[in-house]
């Protein structure tokens, strides 16, 4: 199987929302437009990579390089396993150290059944201690793991 990771450019223009709508926890287009990925939203602080197979995306990954923060990691069901979030995490992560952010995070589920609990933190991911209003916790990307990603 032939993936090609690359930057999505995002300035005056959505990302791409298909692998959003087939992904089996997929987000809507509210919700994306409520987390600020539409424009006119500061699109240049916003980082992106996507991962394609043949002509299809199959998972993409979404920073804000202004916080540091993690807004959407998505990976096609079938498509799941093989790397690709691993690859697109790092890849964002690395391009929002590069922009200046400081402190790499993300809001996740603390909830130890669900995928993203484990995902995260078999990466290196740490908790904070902090929690959104809805209850998520932060996770941030040691410096010295994000170098090894």
């Amino acid at each position: 199987m032939n993936l090609d990771f690359r930057e999505a450019r995002l300035a005056g223009s959505r990302p791409d929302l298909d692998v959003t709508e087939r992904a089996r926890e997929a987000r809507s287009r509210a919700l994306l437009e409520k987390l600020g990925v539409t424009p006119p939203t500061a699109m240049a602080d916003l980082k992106a990579w996507q991962c394609a197979a043949g002509s299809q995306v199959v998972g993409h990954c979404v920073g804000d390089s202004r916080t540091g923060e993690i807004r959407l990691l998505e990976v096609v069901a079938e498509y799941r396993g093989l790397g690709i979030g691993k690859e697109l995490l790092a890849l964002t992560a690395a391009s929002l150290r590069t922009a200046g952010a400081k402190r790499i995070w993300v809001a996740a589920t603390s909830d130890p059944i669900a995928r993203a609990y484990g995902f995260y933190r078999a990466l290196g991911w740490r908790a904070t201690g902090e929690r959104t209003e809805n209850g998520e916790e932060i996770l941030e990307l040691p410096t010295n793991v994000s170098d090894q990603l």
